[in-house]
């Protein structure tokens, strides 16, 4: 092989070395959609670019002829893969099927076999008709005629070409602008050779006999290797694919990234979200724009799908979104190609759900207040367990219950929850009523009064035992016209009273007044009971008493032998000791005795004995007995009562009978005479005696 080294050779081999270097950035990607086509694109340029460097530096026809061949491999899969990676960037991969690919290389693998089998000067001539050389310029360029199939190749790829430079196009109108300009580079990229190779071929080529084509493949690289480093083109391979369903009108925040998390396209609300412009945005890691939920997205890098709240913002402007972040495939093989992250703002959303929970926690403070007035019948165990509840449901950190005291001159407080109110009731703190604080206010003018800022309220009184308070609320605790306290909360936060809260703790308030009111009656009605018991006790004491004194004694004694029989004076030591004790005592190991007693009187004993070959006496059994003595002790009291009733009932009818008689004349002798005979018969005398006395008598 004859060769001279020119200029042309070396531009050439950094032609093809661009290419290379493009094609590794491309074979490190492969996995993303268009950057395999994209490698072998760019293995073709190579590959045309060094063959051709090697024709046009050698000087012999068949090293040329062979070269050339060689350059055809390049040639005819230029024009495929870069119609490959068209349709795959744009997302139309589904119409690259196996029998699509196989027809798009049928033309291009006839055009490489006919080109090995043209001959130089002879064979077919389907490829090149005449070859010769040509050794007048700086090199030795060869002068060819073409074949017809070599035509039909050309327009081939040309058409390859532009209908890849078309779906480009297409996707360029529905992207913006960061996009188009990536776009137009790669179209600028592929369209270039081709301009060169028509200067080539159609004979208006300022440099006679030098194919431009492989030359312009320098610029082609070089604008390739800037939309690779410039626009990160590989991490861009999901955007096509996404646009047409990623509307610019969508009422919630979209923003797609690529398979390194980096963001590749937002909608305009994202962008008003992250306060930056796309621009700025895209190319950025997710983490990046979000920094402050850095670690949410770190959470979930390695998960495909995923669903939860993301917080933007400080404060009053924070905003809660409903982040669901979603896998993204492409092609028919469902290649993971990055992630969907959608943001719809659900701030309202939460806050009217953080209100609903208030307000059923509210409700249910409202209830176990209902429940505790209910069951707890002491004000001062009452009045704690309301301020605790109230504390805990309402988050306030101070709850105070005051209540007048009997002339209605201070404000007592009787309960608390804080550590400051547990030593405002160690030293008795009271607020005299109309004069000083929240809570004196209410309790004079009998209404609400709600310190938003307690710094800006004349009325405030500022207590040390509770320095962290910022708003304070009292409200009266009212029973109709009747002035019971006052229930006081105070908070750490300013304005931390809602209109709910108000209206809840008004009739919270409501509820602990009429607690309160019914405690007092409660108590009242207790100790009218227990008066009335203890008069009752002392009366039945004393009929128990009087019945002893005039019963004769009473006895009664059964065995195994014999059935119960008077026993009356039978009395043991122990059953003496029972009596004088008041409480079962044993007498031995088989025999107990068991006083009677009913309102402290002692009524009576019982004596138990079990057999000599009997257990001892086991507590279950005394028990039992001890409990039967109790039902005894009650049925005595009711047959006295009952007794008792009888006699009354007597009486009473004996009285009636008598003055029924009496009244049946109108004559006062007769009356007496009734009277006298009524009374004889009705006590049982020998005789009654009446008598009239005449009136110097009775002066």
């Amino acid at each position: 092989m004859q060769w001279q080294f020119n200029s042309y050779v070396l531009t050439l081999a950094i032609i093809g070395a661009i290419s290379v270097v493009v094609a590794s950035f491309a074979w490190r990607h492969r996995s993303t959609s268009g950057a395999a086509a994209l490698f072998y694109l760019m293995l073709g340029g190579c590959i045309w670019s060094w063959t051709y460097a090697v024709e046009i530096g050698s000087y012999d026809l068949p090293t040329k002829v062979f070269m050339s061949q060689m350059m055809y491999i390049g040639v005819v899969s230029v024009p495929v893969m870069w119609l490959i990676m068209a349709f795959q960037y744009a997302g139309r991969d589904r119409w690259l099927t196996t029998r699509n690919l196989v027809l798009l290389w049928i033309i291009p693998v006839i055009t490489l076999a006919l080109s090995w089998t043209n001959g130089v000067n002879d064979g077919h001539g389907l490829i090149w008709k005449y070859i010769e050389l040509d050794f007048s310029g700086s090199f030795a360029a060869w002068d060819v005629t073409y074949g017809s199939f070599f035509w039909v190749s050309a327009g081939y790829g040309y058409l390859l070409i532009l209908l890849g430079s078309l779906q480009l196009i297409s996707t360029v109108t529905r992207l913006s602008q960061f996009y188009r300009g990536q776009i137009g580079l790669m179209l600028t990229a592929s369209l270039t050779p081709l301009v060169g190779n028509v200067l080539y071929l159609s004979g208006m080529n300022p440099f006679p006999g030098l194919d431009l084509t492989p030359f312009v493949f320098t610029l082609s690289g070089l604008m390739m290797l800037w939309a690779i480093l410039r626009f990160r083109l590989f991490d861009f391979d999901i955007v096509p694919v996404t646009r047409d369903a990623i509307m610019e009108g969508l009422s919630y925040s979209v923003l797609i990234l690529n398979t390194q998390n980096r963001v590749v396209d937002l909608n305009p609300n994202a962008e008003q979200i992250t306060g930056h412009p796309a621009v700025e945005i895209i190319g950025q890691r997710i983490k990046q724009v979000f920094p402050h939920q850095a670690s949410v997205f770190e959470y979930y890098q390695d998960i495909e799908d995923a669903h939860t709240d993301f917080l933007v913002g400080q404060g009053e402007t924070r905003r809660t979104y409903d982040m669901h972040i979603s896998p993204l495939y492409v092609g028919k093989h469902k290649h993971l190609s990055g992630r969907m992250v959608t943001l719809q703002d659900i701030t309202e959303r939460r806050r009217e759900q953080v209100t609903l929970e208030r307000r059923s926690q509210q409700l249910q403070a409202a209830a176990e207040v209902g429940r505790a007035a209910a069951t707890i019948r002491n004000i001062e165990d009452l009045l704690s367990q309301v301020a605790h509840l109230i504390s805990e449901r309402f988050g306030f950190y101070h709850v105070g219950v005051f209540l007048v005291d009997e002339n209605k001159e201070y404000a007592v407080l009787q309960a608390a929850n804080s550590e400051g109110g547990e030593q405002m009731l160690a030293r008795g703190h009271r607020l005299k009523i109309g004069e000083v604080g929240i809570v004196g206010y209410v309790t004079a003018q009998q209404e609400a009064r709600i310190a938003l800022d307690v710094g800006g309220d004349a009325v405030y009184f500022d207590n040390l035992d509770l320095p962290e308070t910022r708003s304070e609320m009292a409200l009266p605790l009212m029973v109709g016209d009747e002035l019971l306290g006052a229930l006081d909360v105070q908070s750490k936060r300013e304005a931390a009273f809602s209109k709910e809260d108000i209206a809840v703790l008004q009739t919270l308030a409501d509820q602990i007044a009429v607690a309160i009111e019914n405690a007092r009656l409660f108590s009242e009605r207790q100790e009218a009971l227990e008066a009335a018991q203890r008069a009752y006790g002392e009366l039945s004491q004393e009929a128990w008493g009087e019945l002893l004194r005039t019963q004769p004694e009473l006895g009664f004694l059964s065995t195994l032998t014999h059935q119960a029989r008077p026993a009356a004076g039978d009395w043991s030591p122990g059953m003496l000791e029972a009596t004088q004790r008041g409480r079962i005592t044993p007498i031995d190991q088989r025999t107990i005795a068991i006083p009677i007693i009913l309102r402290d009187q002692v009524l009576g004993v019982v004596r138990l004995q079990k057999p000599e070959n009997a257990n001892p006496w086991h507590e279950d059994e005394i028990e039992l007995m001890d409990t039967l003595i109790d039902q005894l002790e009650v049925a005595l009291e009711s047959a006295r009562l009952y007794k008792e009733t009888q006699q009354r009932a007597e009486r009473e009818r004996l009285v009636t009978d008598i003055t029924t008689k009496i009244r049946s004349t109108t004559d006062p002798e007769q009356m007496l005479q009734t009277a006298v005979e009524e009374l004889k018969r009705a006590l049982n005398t020998s005789q009654a005696h009446f008598v009239v006395p005449q009136a110097e008598r009775v002066e």
